[in-house]
């Protein structure tokens, strides 16, 4: 079908549309599919992104279990109970954020 616009005299064909009914193709090109082999930084961001969530493991069980300590230590306790509450409760809380992690992708 085509559209025509009338421009200050009337018998002139300034302006013509094409458009097409029926179909349901965009006018927008497609993203051409990426291998892996076309992103070579798709490795090192994944090491990046592992190695990270190691770091803040490690930092979290760490700063739990040394909270659980200076309580232990400001006690005189015999018995080191809140190092071990408080140990399993850093890796309780490093598992969460490790797992919230890989799920949200």
């Amino acid at each position: 079908m085509r559209v025509f616009f009338l421009g200050s005299d009337a018998g002139s064909h300034r302006s013509v549309l094409n458009l097409k009914f029926g179909h349901s193709e965009s006018t927008m090109p497609e993203k051409p599919e990426i291998s892996d082999a076309d992103q070579p930084h798709k490795g090192l961001k994944n090491y990046a992104q592992y190695a990270g969530m190691g770091f803040q493991m490690i930092v979290i069980i760490g700063l739990f279990t040394f909270i659980g300590y200076q309580i232990d230590e400001s006690r005189e306790a015999s018995v080191p109970l809140f190092t071990a509450i408080f140990s399993v409760l850093g890796v309780g809380i490093a598992l969460y954020q490790v797992i919230k992690t890989l799920t949200k992708k």
